[in-house]
């Protein structure tokens, strides 16, 4: 029986500021919310839109979360009257939840894609309730990028030249709450400029993956980039051409690995300093080609040096 790599993690970045900027999962409609008006816009056109919600007297305990699980944005806090919710979710329905008889239909942005099939996921260190704000005010990118590669997952990769270190894009290339702008928009002094948001998000996707598996030819790298922030963690769900794999390392080098392809196969195995992986209970050198069928996933762990 196979040992599975699991994440039990789901993903809702918060935050508590008014005004803040928030991406639907999935698409390149972004909402300003403030605790009584809510604005949106198009990071990839020019379709704009703005309208009050029925809310009464001062506002407190104002939260709005990205919902990286179902593709939907939460807003919720308290008035005059009570508690108060309201969700806009991938049918661009903006509605009040429970009581409210409030609800809107947004403009459909120019670029939405379907939900991802696959539930694809970064543990890399334990997560704290803490505001994305509060994790950029902090440097924290470790942190930033697990809720960011659950994001990247509802958009297709694209293969663009991103010649810097990761931390680059992910403290200079967003703003508010996981909104991509393709550029230095917080003037950090970061030489980079893409010429749209969505498509800078969907090549970051790409040079993630880099970090845990990289393809040559029929041989597969494992954990050729883990950067020395991240030395223990666990992915799931990472593409590589028509291979799929779960991946989890410790000092930066494979511990146990779940592969899969989408048809029939043969490649070898790699990672750097490792010499040999166990696989059907048996011990064998990685520098040996390996069969896979399709829908016959593979586990492979006690990798070692000699």
């Amino acid at each position: 029986m196979l040992r599975q790599i699991s994440i039990r993690e789901r993903f809702y970045p918060f935050s508590h500021t008014p005004g803040v900027k928030v991406l639907l999962p999935g698409t390149s409609l972004c909402l300003q919310v403030y605790p009584t008006t809510v604005s949106c816009f198009d990071l990839e056109g020019t379709q704009k839109d703005a309208f009050s919600l029925p809310l009464e007297g001062a506002i407190s305990d104002f939260t709005v979360v990205q919902d990286l699980e179902q593709g939907a944005i939460l807003i919720f806090g308290k008035d005059q009257k009570g508690f108060f919710r309201f969700r806009c979710t991938r049918d661009l329905e903006f509605k009040q939840e429970k009581e409210g008889a409030f609800q809107r239909t947004l403009f459909k942005p120019e670029v939405f894609f379907q939900a991802p099939s696959a539930v694809e996921r970064l543990l890399h260190t334990s997560l704290q309730k803490r505001s994305v704000e509060r994790l950029v005010e902090k440097q924290d990118w470790v942190q930033l990028l697990q809720p960011l590669y659950r994001l990247m997952q509802w958009y297709e990769p694209l293969t663009l030249d991103m010649p810097l270190a990761l931390d680059a894009y992910i403290l200079g290339g967003f703003e508010g709450l996981l909104v991509p702008t393709g550029q230095d928009a917080k003037k950090m002094g970061m030489p980079f400029s893409f010429p749209s948001p969505i498509q800078f998000l969907r090549a970051l996707r790409n040079k993630v993956t880099s970090l845990f598996v990289e393809e040559s030819g029929e041989e597969l790298v494992l954990c050729p980039h883990i950067p020395q922030e991240m030395p223990a963690g666990r992915v799931k769900g990472v593409k590589m051409g028509d291979y799929t794999l779960d991946i989890e390392w410790r000092k930066k080098m494979p511990r146990r690995v779940q592969l899969s392809a989408s048809k029939e196969k043969t490649f070898r195995l790699s990672s750097k300093g490792l010499t040999t992986v166990r696989l059907d209970k048996t011990q064998q050198p990685l520098s040996h080609p390996i069969e896979i069928a399709p829908k016959t996933p593979l586990f492979f762990d006690r990798f070692q040096k000699t």
